[in-house]
């Protein structure tokens, strides 16, 4: 049985005996297996184990996108390549997303040593974890994100150093590129494969997951959770993925490697000492601590969750049906442009702040393109998806994009 769909968009025909060879041949290259970037697929690294493990148990179960009309994408490729080529820049990342990372990280570091060096009193303090939270969300999204998808540096070192930025502030970088990485961005808005549409049931993100009579109403608690999303990801999201991508069957061949591991439980390990034991071993009290942690994590978890679900779930994107025994009616192409939306891209603040998570078609189609490069490939795809006349959605403002957000949540709150 073949896995993947010809070579044309990137994906390629592969049998069961050759898959794993295939993929270390592929991986130098910066190939794309089913938009999943190889290059981040190193042979000997857990990754890339862990996803030939994924690929191999789950052959017969894997979607397969249709295949037989890829003008699109080649004709697209094809112009970025030569916008790329004609200008004489790499793909990766530019001075400005260096100086932004340093940035991001030195002043997160200073808020963090500046509350526990107790000069100022409990409102500056207070002021400091707001801006701790702002910075823990653009860590993640313009930094951590990016480096994950090796957009950084063609060493593969490199993208993991900066990668390690997502466990800084508490979280696992080697769960998010499985999450992200291998299941998010090949089957986006697909329910039974998008890691992103299954985070706990407390929201209904599809209408194919399983319906509560309280989600009638999340529409109005939606904001609550979100701003609590960071606090259950670094405690609860983090783990339940580590041991659930073990025991569903996706690794049973290979476990999480002993390196994996240990990073993951010393990220752990290092979060509680740093941001709950040590405040409170140096005098802060507990309802102290406890106030400092709400405020961080509710302003990045408000600005990580809006950042990252408007763009996928409005009213003008589309959830694509699963079909089980039969291919996707769409290549994989097709997929990312009705399943995704831009917004606010005229924003130059705000698009600095996200590193480009606001242009998220340009993203999902060249996720191994450096964010710095997207507001100059955006009118390329524009302008290429108006020729083939497929859609490319976009929301002039942040509040333009929430509200159609909330909307939609509303509307998948109704029994279906």
């Amino acid at each position: 049985m073949c896995l993947f769909n010809k070579q044309l968009n990137g994906y390629f025909v592969l049998k069961r005996g050759k898959l794993e060879r295939l993929i270390g041949e592929w991986w130098k290259t910066g190939s794309k297996i089913r938009g999943i970037r190889t290059q981040i697929l190193t042979p000997k690294s857990a990754l890339f184990n862990y996803t030939c493990t994924i690929i191999l148990k789950h052959m017969q179960d894997l979607p397969l996108y249709k295949s037989d009309d890829q003008r699109f994408y080649t004709t697209l490729t094809e112009r970025v390549n030569t916008y790329f080529s004609s200008k004489g820049i790499s793909k990766y990342a530019t001075t400005s997303w260096y100086v932004r990372a340093i940035l991001m990280v030195s002043l997160f570091c200073g808020s963090v040593v500046t509350i526990y060096l107790q000069l100022f009193n409990n409102y500056v303090n207070m002021g400091l974890c707001f801006l701790a939270g702002l910075l823990m969300a653009g860590i993640g999204l313009a930094i951590s994100h990016q480096a994950s998808h090796n957009t950084v540096s063609e060493k593969a070192w490199v993208n993991r150093l900066w990668s390690l930025s997502f466990n800084l502030v508490g979280v696992s970088d080697y769960i998010w590129h499985i999450k992200h990485d291998v299941f998010h961005h090949a089957y986006t808005n697909i329910y039974e494969y998008d890691e992103a549409l299954k985070e706990g049931d407390v929201l209904r993100f599809s209408t194919d997951a399983p319906h509560k009579k309280m989600h009638r109403f999340q529409h109005i608690y939606a904001a609550l959770v979100y701003g609590l999303f960071t606090i259950f990801w670094i405690f609860i999201l983090d783990f339940e993925k580590l041991f659930r991508y073990r025991r569903n069957g996706l690794g049973e061949q290979k476990q999480h490697t002993l390196t994996e591991h240990l990073i993951f439980w010393i990220t752990k390990i290092y979060y509680i000492v740093v941001f709950i034991y040590l405040p409170l071993a140096i005098g802060f009290t507990w309802w102290q601590v406890l106030i400092g942690q709400l405020i961080m994590h509710a302003v990045a978890g408000t600005i990580v969750t809006h950042a990252l679900q408007v763009e996928h779930l409005n009213e003008q994107t589309v959830m694509i049906p699963y079909k089980a025994d039969d291919k996707q009616e769409m290549t994989w192409a097709e997929n990312q442009l009705v399943g995704t939306a831009n917004f606010a891209i005229k924003n130059r603040l705000f698009n600095w702040y996200i590193a480009g998570v606001n242009l998220q078609i340009e993203h999902h189609l060249f996720q191994h393109i450096n964010a710095a490069h997207y507001e100059q490939l955006a009118p390329i795809v524009r302008e290429t998806a108006a020729e083939f006349n497929y859609p490319y959605v976009e929301f002039s403002s942040i509040g333009e994009a929430v509200k159609s957000h909330y909307r939609f949540l509303r509307l998948l709150g109704q029994k279906t």
